[in-house]
């Protein structure tokens, strides 16, 4: 994934800077991740900023990455900008734990067209759930459908699916 490659390469040259994705077709922006002397300290995605936006990045960079051109701006970084701090080593420890929820993502996801409903007697256990399960369990609320919990939710795709795994252990959701 070019994404990858292109982050470590500017990582490797201590870089200050950001890095723009943009749609091929339109030039529109999409996202943005910004280098302080080759260290990620922030990324913009949809509204979401942060670590987690980065993941975001790197989840639609695997969906749709012939689409998109990367464009390297050299700049001047304000360091109040700065939320978090990745090293070259530790994106490259980000990058495979990514590589690794995919492949788990690929091998676990639910069936699209499966119908799950939350099991009432669950709720009455009082169970303490993960924000991501609570997430789910909320979206379950509204849609039976599993893709339509993963088009609508803001959790990345892995999140959903081990929510859906761990419900599932836990006997709060139900397959119809």
């Amino acid at each position: 994934m070019q994404i990858f490659e292109l982050l470590d390469e500017q990582s490797s040259i201590n870089f200050t800077g950001k890095i723009n994705l943009l749609n091929k077709d339109s030039d529109q922006y999409i996202a943005s991740v910004y280098l302080i002397d080759g260290n990620i300290v922030q990324c913009d995605f949809k509204q979401k900023k942060g670590l987690k936006a980065l993941f975001r990045i790197f989840n639609f960079m695997h969906e749709s990455s012939a689409h998109i051109n990367l464009i390297i701006e050299p700049e001047i970084v304000p360091s109040d900008l700065k939320s978090f701090c990745l090293t070259s080593v530790q994106l490259k420890k980000l990058i495979q734990e990514f590589k690794e929820n995919v492949e788990f993502n690929e091998k676990y996801r639910p069936s699209s067209d499966l119908r799950i409903v939350v099991d009432p007697q669950f709720l009455k256990k009082g169970v303490r759930v993960s924000p991501e399960e609570f997430e789910v369990l909320c979206m379950l609320s509204d849609t039976e459908r599993v893709d339509e919990v993963y088009v609508k939710s803001e959790l990345i795709d892995f999140e959903v699916t081990k929510a859906f795994i761990d419900l599932r252990k836990k006997g709060a959701i139900k397959v119809l």
